[in-house]
């Protein structure tokens, strides 16, 4: 105890105190008049806030949660700041691929894509026939002659019942007898790729035909009816033709954006 008050009463002691207590509040002072550590909340940027937290909740926040909102931006973009300031964003692949991403949508809500006519939308549509093209479908019913009922048996009686004309001879099938109008995808994903290889083709005037087989065992089928695979005019695809249309012209202005920018560069290769 007598030791503190002995320094107490040193010059030296107070002198390095005063000086420790005015540096702190000069770097107060030089923080708050720093612009670049200054993060501004304006009633702009709050409601901004609050249009994200109605998008993701689909309710307004209440005076608690947008404090909460405010407070973790606040968090988060000083220790962000920081983090820059000390270099620790240098050489961080994924920091460099989010810059990229960001960059990229800002180019591609800043290029303007012009509307497109009628020609512009026909030519689209002939480029990528493939994708618009509607597949063939068809409608058909069929009677299923059950693997796990009668093991290796289940063809031969599918061919036996087709022969004396007996359809109605097979296993009860728990999604019933009807299938369609479907794709052959759709029936492949119900039947198995195979029968839906086979059925795909079948026409209505061949009647019943079969045995063809399943991930269930044998069947006999017949289409009821069938439609061709066709491409859609531009009314009937107008929507969809118009978006895909204005995604590609927009990233292809995007890319010539991107490249003008890398052409502003020089590249030095050591």
């Amino acid at each position: 105890m007598e030791r503190w008050r002995r320094w107490a009463r040193e010059p030296l002691v107070w002198f390095v105190a005063a000086g420790a207590v005015i540096f702190a509040i000069d770097r107060a002072l030089a923080r708050d008049e720093d612009p670049a550590r200054a993060i501004v909340i304006d009633d702009a940027f709050v409601a901004g806030l609050r249009a994200r937290f109605v998008e993701r909740h689909g309710r307004p926040p209440d005076a608690r949660e947008e404090d909460a909102l405010v407070r973790d931006f606040v968090r988060d973009e000083a220790l962000s700041r920081e983090a820059r300031a000390a270099g620790l964003d240098d050489g961080d692949a994924i920091v460099r691929r989010r810059l990229v991403q960001k960059i990229e949508l800002m180019l591609a809500g800043s290029v303007h894509v012009p509307e497109p006519d009628d020609a512009a939308l026909e030519a689209w549509m002939r480029a990528h026939e493939d994708e618009l093209r509607t597949p063939a479908r068809v409608t058909l019913e069929h009677v299923l002659f059950a693997r796990d009922v009668r093991g290796a048996r289940a063809e031969d009686d599918a061919r036996a019942a087709l022969l004396a004309g007996a359809t109605e001879r097979g296993d009860p099938f728990v999604r019933g007898r009807a299938i369609g109008p479907a794709s052959e995808s759709r029936i492949a994903a119900e039947m198995g790729p195979a029968f839906a290889r086979a059925v795909i083709t079948i026409t209505p005037e061949q009647g019943w035909i079969g045995p063809i087989a399943s991930t269930y065992g044998a069947h006999l089928v017949r289409v009821i009816a069938r439609d061709e695979a066709r491409m859609p005019a531009l009314d009937e695809a107008r929507a969809r033709v118009i978006a895909a249309w204005t995604e590609e012209r927009r990233a292809a202005l995007v890319e010539a954006e991107i490249a003008r920018i890398v052409a502003s560069y020089g590249v030095v290769v050591e």
